[in-house]
């Protein structure tokens, strides 16, 4: 029988990620978010995000625990940048890639108006929520302009 010394032991598996739905700029009462609202009933949290949460990071508004490479959380915002205002957004923590696609296409089958939308991700839970939005806008204005030059087509 031989010793395994240098074999390492298998990492532990991460703890499931609290599932939860930021809103930016959305009223949780309005009809066509009535999918967000049935999904609690399956656990998922909606946590309206306030102005003052915009300095927080992702990370702090979802609840998730500070990594040991998370800066700390910086807490409430200083006002708003002027100009800075925001489209409406919804950004989805701890959802499985099928809960997540169903939740979609039912707020699209609903007729919600939510421009901007992300995920959760190791990389951007440490960033503010107003750095999340900024640039979740500017992808928004990108994709938007493209589609716009696309349709002028030639003449």
């Amino acid at each position: 029988m031989k010793a395994h010394a240098g074999r390492a032991a298998p990492a532990p598996k991460p703890a499931p990620l609290p599932k939860v739905a930021l809103l930016w700029g959305l009223d949780p009462a309005d009809p066509s978010l009535a999918p967000l609202r049935a999904a609690q009933k399956l656990g998922i949290a909606l946590r309206a995000v306030p102005p003052a949460g915009l300095g927080r990071t992702v990370a702090a508004l979802c609840g998730l625990p500070a990594g040991p490479k998370a800066p700390a959380d910086p807490g409430p915002a200083a006002p708003t940048p002027a100009g800075a205002a925001f489209l409406p957004a919804l950004v989805l923590c701890g959802l499985p890639e099928a809960e997540r696609d169903a939740l979609l296409d039912a707020l699209r089958a609903a007729g919600a108006a939510i421009p901007l939308k992300a995920i959760v991700t190791p990389i951007n839970q440490s960033w503010r929520f107003l750095d999340l939005l900024a640039e979740l806008a500017a992808e928004y204005a990108a994709l938007q302009g493209a589609a716009r030059q696309e349709n002028k087509g030639p003449k």
